[in-house]
């Protein structure tokens, strides 16, 4: 992570207030509520593709689980984004359910062979995170799931991309073909 990404989820992390105490979830499990104040939407804005945040809230609900912590909630987000083709804003609203599973330890490292080879094992939950101590900051989770549920490619209802000639299209003819034209005929 470079100092700017440190610096920002830093900044994050102190934002949202999202650091739970692992031995303070009881076995039913925890609710916590997260919601942006207008410095944490301008952070948003400032570190995302969103040209303005109006709303970025949600709540995580944590409870034990053999060997970690379950953490599902929801998130909700009100923004705009520029349009692909136009600039020009485009409202976007993001209300999904998130889910990580949080397990205590370090991440066990890649099989690497001798040759070179890596075997993945395609068992594994890709949702996992691997936390160390006795707290789990939840901000970076909710940030990235903030930025994966982006619409990647904004567009306007309507705007059209203009239309572009392929150089390959038959109907329009080439230079060397123009010329050819205009040599005397024997």
């Amino acid at each position: 992570m470079t100092t700017e990404q440190n610096s920002f989820s830093t900044e994050l992390s102190t934002l949202l207030d999202m650091n739970v105490r692992v031995d303070e979830v009881p076995t039913e499990g925890r609710k916590y509520e997260f919601s942006a104040d207008e410095e944490t939407l301008a952070l948003l804005i400032e570190n995302s593709p969103a040209s303005s945040v109006s709303k970025f809230d949600g709540h995580i609900d944590m409870r034990p689980i053999r060997g970690g912590i379950e953490a599902k909630g929801r998130l909700k987000a009100v923004l705009q984004q520029p349009c692909v083709v136009t600039l020009e804003p485009v409202d976007e609203q993001i209300d999904v359910n998130i889910e990580r599973i949080y397990l205590r330890g370090e991440e066990p490292e890649l099989d690497v062979t001798a040759n070179g080879e890596v075997f993945v094992d395609l068992e594994a939950n890709a949702d996992n995170e691997w936390f160390d101590g006795d707290k789990i900051d939840l901000s970076d989770f909710i940030y990235e799931q903030f930025l994966l549920n982006l619409n990647p490619y904004p567009k306007l209802e309507g705007a059209q991309m203009p239309d572009v000639k392929d150089d390959d299209d038959p109907g329009e003819q080439s230079p060397f073909a123009a010329l050819a034209a205009l040599k005397p005929k024997e």
